[in-house]
Formats: C-alpha cells, sequence, structure tokens
C-alpha cells in the first residue's frame, strides 16, 4: 500500500509540477492567459485520481485492475458522478470555479497523462515490496535518530534559557 501511495504521488506531484511550470510552454499559452493553465493543471490532476481510483481498489499487488469491478456497482457510481462533475465544471463552471474551457488538445493531455496513472500503478506493482520495506525501515531508524537529536537539542536550549 504504502508504495503505490508513495509511488502515485511522485507520479504525480511531477506531472502537476511540470504543468504548473512549464505549462505555458506546453501548451503554448501567452503570459495573459494564466487561467487557461491554471484550468490544465487542475483538470489533468483531477483526472489523475479519477484514474488512480482504479489502482487503489485492490491493496495485494494484482495485476488486473477490473476483477469484480461489475459487482461494484457503487464504485462505478461514483466514478461516473465523479467524471460527469468534473466536465461540468470545465465547461460550465466558469468564474465560480475560476477555471476556463480547455481545447480538445488541452483535454487529451489531461486524459492521457491522467490515464498514465494506471500505467505508473502497473509498474508499481512490478516492483517487490520487500526491498521497499528495507527502504522505509531505514528512513524511520534515520527519522528516530532525527528527532531523537532535535528533543535533545531543544531539552538543552530550554535548561540554558531556564524554561
Amino acid at each position: 500500500m504504502w508504495k503505490m501511495i508513495i509511488g502515485q504521488s511522485i507520479y504525480q506531484l511531477a506531472v502537476t509540477l511540470v504543468l504548473h511550470f512549464a505549462g505555458s510552454s506546453i501548451f503554448s499559452y501567452t503570459p495573459d492567459d494564466k487561467d487557461g493553465l491554471q484550468t490544465a493543471v487542475f483538470n489533468t490532476y483531477v483526472w489523475m485520481q479519477i484514474f488512480n481510483m482504479y489502482n487503489n481498489r485492490q491493496l495485494e499487488n494484482s495485476i488486473n485492475l477490473l476483477e469484480g469491478l461489475s459487482r461494484n456497482w457503487l464504485f462505478i457510481c461514483v466514478t461516473l458522478l465523479m467524471m460527469g462533475c468534473q466536465i461540468l465544471i470545465i465547461f460550465v463552471g466558469g468564474r465560480v470555479f475560476s477555471v476556463v474551457r480547455l481545447t480538445g488538445t488541452q483535454w487529451a493531455y489531461s486524459l492521457v497523462l491522467g490515464a498514465l496513472s494506471i500505467l505508473v500503478g502497473f509498474v508499481i506493482r512490478l516492483v517487490p515490496d520487500e526491498p521497499v520495506e528495507w527502504v522505509f525501515d531505514g528512513l524511520g531508524v534515520v527519522w528516530s535518530f532525527i528527532l531523537l537529536k532535535l528533543k535533545t537539542f531543544r531539552r538543552r536550549r530550554d535548561d540554558d534559557v531556564g524554561v
């Protein structure tokens, strides 16, 4: 579960930052069209979340994301509702949501980058759990050491001040 959360977070953060900082050259925006760029970033982010829901339906490393999907009507309804709301927000949200209409190319970028979340999830599932657990265990030890040193430093500082 943790490797999926961290892997998807890295992917989504990278895509969002690239679009935010380099999106004007990717989408050929002028500096005056900041709202269009922000709408494209927002739309892409939401579609990454929608597609990532399929990755997170199962906690184990099962490759078949669609297994049992037809029996989960609530998941299907929620997904369709989210998709419909996102389309409505972009097309008619306007001033209320601070969005502007996107072109077909911008929609294509948003949907493709969103759908890539499924491919990223597939690659993450192929990574064995054990090495990831070792890394997290090591990070936990390092983090504990840092917190211990910080606590010791604070205690000394408070003693010096007389608190």
